[in-house]
């Protein structure tokens, strides 16, 4: 570790104090955006403050951390969450204050918010956020609205989510949420009482929100500092701890080559799927941990690691994974990898990335494509019907990527072999399909699903994957109208036990495609209704509901005539009908999910 002066000043500072020294502060470009949520810590920000000021008392707002950048700036190492969130209260303030016509109360809050060397040509504020958030921070929410530059909200919320950036959002929902709170607070007062309790409030936060400011002389010590200070904050992201771990160790000289390493990490990779990243990482080349333990784990083991080295690896494996997490990427060249890593998503499966990181180094396209297929199988067998042990499974993958980690092609063998042990056989798999439900996830797991047997049933013709035109249908409808429930009773008024509804309703059996416009018109509809809306449908599966021959072989797969008769002629839906065309399913599904038949031609020669 670089030696250096460790000295550092630590002092008991008020808001107001950090906020009226003659310095900026900057969030450096490589530390994560803006990530308090609305409805967590800002909501609990709205509660401390308001508390502590109802009560008259001072609130310690914790430590914060400062490094010396020179020319009168400071460089937040740790605390720009909490000094972010100040200011976008008493910018809330400031803009409903000016809304009440009080320009000059206003004005002296907004100074506050301004730069010491603030003037009409060269505004600068007090608090400079990353890049991602600097703009936006600025020309939405620091500057006074009667500013030409001032952006309104109002465009940026037309926008579709995909098209904000996340922290960009956070800002957004913070400024609202706490803007709507200070509105409630003062809704029964006239003018110039709202403005004077609205300014007392921004008051007693800036004096009486006390921290401990500790400002080092450079950015090593911060980080060591900051480290030290957070060691027991369970909350603090694993990425945060590592970054800045990794930056002590560092020689000063290729410090700027790792920040901007990061920086493209964090560029590439969503910041909160960082620590799930560093995770499967470590985990495809080392061993299995808990994301509670990484750090601890990886900060003992990089001791004698080449840091720079660890990070320009790091930033070229973050390419791979962002690329597992958005199978559209143009890294593909393949469309079967795509697919079928579209599906794992569909399975909620992201268990398998470490062997997938593992082995796309040293596999050829057409085999990484097989394996990702065999992945896609292994999780519908082994989690999606038979949920077996999810700790074991974490194991499996991981025990495999070190496989070809250490042995690289020559492990492909052993890799299928070892993950065809643990799958679920033909007569597990068989006898769970049949009474599995679908509670969660039914939009993607169960239009999976779905899709695939409908396929299977078809001349191959395709579902538009990811369109809003298709849903999955339940047939006995999720919200039970007592329409339904008199229906559901006269079904089963002959039986001997009793059959509650509300535990048919998410099996496998009871869900069909259909598109949108249907879906929505028919959803609650009862099923002699549904079936006339049904033979609309372009889907084979649902089209099939309204086949007398269709219905006649659904009941053949019911062991005694009694219950055949019931259901033979389709104009019934009971649990008989459920339970038949479930059995239909997993008889498909046997099919389809072939794990033997697929490791078969996995391991066949020729298809390399």
């Amino acid at each position: 570790m670089p030696k250096e002066n460790y000295d550092f000043h630590p002092e008991r500072k008020t808001i107001e104090n950090l906020l009226r020294a003659s310095v900026v502060y900057e969030v450096p470009d490589y530390q994560r955006g803006y990530s308090w949520t609305a409805d967590s810590e800002v909501e609990t920000f709205w509660g401390d403050l308001t508390g502590a000021w109802e009560s008259k008392r001072s609130y310690f707002f914790g430590s914060m951390v400062f490094s010396d950048e020179g020319d009168d700036k400071l460089c937040i190492i740790d605390g720009q969450q909490r000094l972010a969130t100040c200011i976008i209260l008493l910018a809330c303030i400031r803009d409903i204050v000016d809304g009440l016509g009080d320009y000059k109360k206003a004005g002296n809050i907004h100074r506050d918010i301004e730069g010491s060397d603030y003037s009409e040509q060269h505004k600068t504020y007090k608090l400079v956020l990353n890049e991602d958030d600097r703009t936006f921070f600025r020309s939405h929410i620091l500057m006074r609205t009667m500013d030409d530059q001032r952006v309104s909200f109002s465009e940026f919320a037309r926008k579709k989510r995909t098209e904000k950036k996340l922290s960009n959002q956070r800002l957004f929902e913070a400024y609202e949420l706490l803007k709507a709170k200070l509105e409630a607070l003062v809704k029964d007062k006239d003018k110039a009482q709202a403005a004077d309790h609205l300014c007392k409030l921004a008051q007693f936060l800036t004096q009486n929100f006390v921290v401990i400011s500790i400002h080092v002389a450079s950015e090593i010590n911060a980080y060591i500092i900051f480290e030290t200070i957070n060691d027991r904050r369970l909350e603090l992201s694993v990425s945060d701890l590592l970054k800045n771990y990794l930056l002590s160790r560092a020689a000063k000289s290729t410090r700027e080559e790792i920040k901007s390493h990061w920086k493209e990490i964090a560029n590439v990779i969503d910041t909160e799927r960082i620590p799930k990243f560093l995770r499967h990482y470590w985990m495809s080349k080392h061993e299995a941990v808990t994301e509670k333990e990484l750090y601890r784990v990886m900060k003992s083991d990089l001791m004698k690691e080449d840091i720079p080295a660890f990070v320009l690896e790091l930033k070229n494996e973050s390419e791979w994974y962002d690329a597992m997490l958005n199978p559209d990427s143009d890294i593909w060249i393949l469309p079967e990898i795509s697919e079928a890593l579209n599906n794992l998503k569909a399975l909620g499966a992201s268990q398998c990335y470490p062997l997938l990181l593992a082995a796309r180094d040293c596999l050829s396209d057409k085999k990484f494509a097989g394996l990702v297929k065999f992945c896609e199988i292994f999780t519908f067998r082994y989690s999606t019907i038979c949920r077996k042990n999810p700790n074991i499974l974490e194991s499996l993958y991981c025990d495999c990527a070190l496989e070809f980690r250490k042995k690289r092609l020559e492990a492909w063998q052993q890799v299928l072999r070892k993950m065809r042990d643990a799958c679920p056989s033909d007569d597990e798999f068989r006898s769970t399909f049949p009474k599995r439900q679908l509670e969660t996830k039914v939009s993607t797991t169960g239009r999976y699903l779905l899709e695939k047997i409908n396929y299977h049933e078809t001349t191959h013709e395709e579902v538009a994957a990811g369109t809003s035109r298709v849903n999955v249908e339940h047939i006995l409808p999720l919200s039970l109208s007592s329409e339904w429930l008199d229906y559901w009773s006269k079904q089963h008024k002959d039986e001997k036990e009793s059959y509650d509804p509300e535990e048919y309703k998410h099996r496998i059996g009871n869900l069909t495609l259909l598109g949108g416009p249907l879906n929505r018109k028919n959803s609650n509809s009862l099923f002699e209704k549904k079936r006339v809306k049904y033979s609309e449908s372009s889907f084979a599966m649902t089209h099939s509901l309204c086949d007398k021959k269709y219905w006649k072989q659904l009941a053949d797969l019911l062991p005694e005539k009694k219950q055949q008769d019931r259901i033979k002629d389709g104009s019934n839906w009971n649990r008989l009908a459920i339970e038949a065309r479930q059995i239909e399913f997993a008889n498909k599904a046997l099919e389809i999910w072939n794990i033997d038949g697929l490791q078969k031609l996995l391991l066949d020669p020729r298809s390399s």
